[in-house]
């Protein structure tokens, strides 16, 4: 998570950064996605509680979910980077 989520240190490490993430959900989904399908599912059909999060290059966090979570409160929507 340390190096996810670390400051990034070049161009290079932002495709790196950007492409890996952590799927937190109540259970077990089936196949590994990529992160753009990743995001698309959870935007889409994601249950209650059920987030991703990605490392961003300049040290932070990105999260996604299908509802506003609590930790998300008070944190702008974007919707930039996704698919």
């Amino acid at each position: 998570m340390e190096y996810i989520a670390g400051r990034g240190r070049d161009a290079s490490h932002a495709s790196l950064v950007l492409s890996q993430y952590f799927h937190v959900n109540m259970s077990a989904t089936g196949r590994p996605l990529s992160l753009v399908d990743a995001v698309e599912f959870v935007e889409a059909e994601g249950t209650a509680g059920e987030f991703l999060l990605v490392g961003h290059p300049d040290g932070g966090l990105i999260s996604v979910s299908r509802e506003r979570l609590a930790f998300q409160v008070g944190f702008p929507p974007i919707d930039w980077w996704g698919p």
